[in-house]
């Protein structure tokens, strides 16, 4: 019989997805000994479970899942049986619907430690009736909260969670390896001069990305932008592409647009780029902002949730404020009129995100949170993650 302690972590699905992509990276370097890992989805045959897959990490789903009445409680009498089965030491919740379901179940399977991780911020909650409600009460009955930046802590310590057991846990990134062939195969694609300046944005087209936002911005700036310029946007279509075509075309900015569409690797568009947006409205901690550190980009995101976090403004990017197309405009030009300062904020945030945001310290604070809590005996959880004692 393995001595090995067994995590099983649970989540909605394995599509391609910030937290899906996180879990890709974290999972198979966390899945050595003493450490076994397991990932319970409650919908399989996701785009990202054959990677999983590939690296080690057992999958295991129920045969169909839906989200009516009948469909939950299939997939919970599934998750029991696979509870019960398994005798993970650890259960480790991401995202709602995992965190509703599985913390209903765990109520009834048998005991091990359970963790909860938050990845964004709670305006979710307004949209689901009870949800919130239903969320402070499980909360009560995890033993570690975890938050991926401090504007989420600070959400969930206003829920109720105690101190000593919520921490923060931050994304990591692996090192970015750039590919000037494959940046230069995309300039050519999209026809971009040599000495174009490109902006870059990797989210999927959802309205509070802030897609629209940039859009508007690009017309304001139009005029006071080098002659000539490019915007990529890379990320799948959830619905509002057309709506945001007919916005550039409105704009007169449409011919300078170029539409990527989903990338599973978007280095080679960071590596096309002079300049990265982030104009979300609303944020967890967003691994695109990292990976536009990452890969030397300067980087202008909006002030909202983890980019605070992750962006010291005018060290290591610009920080401006949601919403706002004019602002977002000032300093897009400002950034395109100065390579100097591009080279010297990109230089800074790569430095960031080697100090503090790498792959490595991420899946080091993973196997001491795991290994502190099978222990049973657990301090602090922000102790356990960040090595002291």
């Amino acid at each position: 019989m393995s001595d090995r302690v067994k995590v099983l972590v649970v989540i909605g699905q394995l599509e391609l997805g910030g937290t899906e992509l996180h879990l890709l990276n974290v999972l198979p370097e966390v899945n050595q000994a003493p450490l076994e890992i397991m990932v319970y989805a409650m919908r399989g045959g996701g785009r990202l479970q054959a990677s999983f897959e590939h690296a080690g990490i057992r999958i295991i789903s129920p045969a169909h899942h839906s989200r009516r009445w009948l469909g939950l409680a299939r997939t919970a009498w599934h998750l029991l049986a696979t509870w019960r089965r398994e005798r993970p030491r650890i259960v480790h919740f991401f995202l709602p619907e995992a965190y509703v379901l599985g913390g209903l179940c765990s109520v009834l399977a048998p005991r091990c430690r359970r963790i909860m991780s938050r990845r964004s911020l709670n305006d979710y909650q307004r949209k689901w009736p009870g949800v919130r409600t239903l969320e402070r009460w499980l909360h009560a009955r995890m033993d570690a909260v975890l938050a991926n930046s401090s504007a989420v802590a600070q959400e969930l310590a206003g829920e109720g969670v105690a101190p000593s057991r919520l921490a923060v846990l931050y994304n990591g990134v692996p090192p970015h390896h750039a590919d000037p062939a494959a940046a230069a195969a995309l300039r050519k694609g999209c026809a971009i001069d040599g000495d174009a300046v490109v902006f870059v944005m990797v989210a999927n087209l959802i309205a509070y990305k802030g897609h629209a936002d940039v859009i508007a911005a690009l017309g304001l700036a139009r005029d006071a932008l080098p002659a000539k310029w490019a915007m990529l946007f890379v990320g799948a279509d959830n619905g509002i592409r057309e709506s945001l075509e007919a916005a550039a075309v409105r704009a007169s900015v449409a011919a300078h647009i170029h539409w990527l569409g989903r990338m599973d690797h978007p280095g080679p568009a960071y590596d096309a780029a002079d300049i990265a947006i982030h104009a979300a409205h609303e944020e967890g901690f967003s691994n695109a902002v990292l990976e536009a550190l990452a890969a030397g980009l300067p980087l202008i995101a909006t002030a909202v949730g983890g980019n605070r976090d992750a962006v010291s403004d005018a060290t290591t990017g610009v920080l401006v404020p949601p919403r706002n197309p004019d602002a977002l405009a000032t300093e897009l030009v400002a950034l395109a009129g100065d390579p100097e300062r591009r080279n010297a904020l990109g230089r800074a945030g790569r430095e960031r995100v080697r100090e503090q945001f790498s792959m490595a310290a991420c899946c080091a604070a993973y196997r001491r949170l795991y290994g502190g809590i099978a222990e049973q005996a657990v301090p602090s959880v922000t102790t356990l993650i960040a090595g002291s004692t």
